[in-house]
């Protein structure tokens, strides 16, 4: 499983939470994705950091019950965050 692929299923698992209002999910994917927006911050990667703190930002407001405060990122602002790679000819 690529880190792309990790994200998102967290991202998948989140709509769920949010669809299913369980907020213990929630909590749970905002716990996971609090250690990543960290090692984030340790790389001073500013644009998976931003993408990573809308996820965090969308799993604590779920986890509290808070609904329609932040945004849950699309699957293509995730994917963007991966370019392709590309092999030599």
């Amino acid at each position: 499983m690529t880190l792309l692929d990790f994200l998102l299923s967290l991202r998948q698992h989140l709509l769920d939470a949010l669809k299913n209002q369980d907020r213990q999910s929630a909590e749970d994917i905002f716990i996971t994705l609090s250690m990543l927006r960290d090692i984030s911050y340790e790389r001073q990667n500013e644009i998976f950091t931003s993408v990573i703190v809308d996820l965090v930002d969308s799993a604590r407001d779920i986890a509290s019950g808070v609904q329609g405060k932040s945004d849950i990122p699309t699957e293509e602002t995730i994917q963007a965050l991966f370019p392709p790679q590309t092999k030599a000819s």
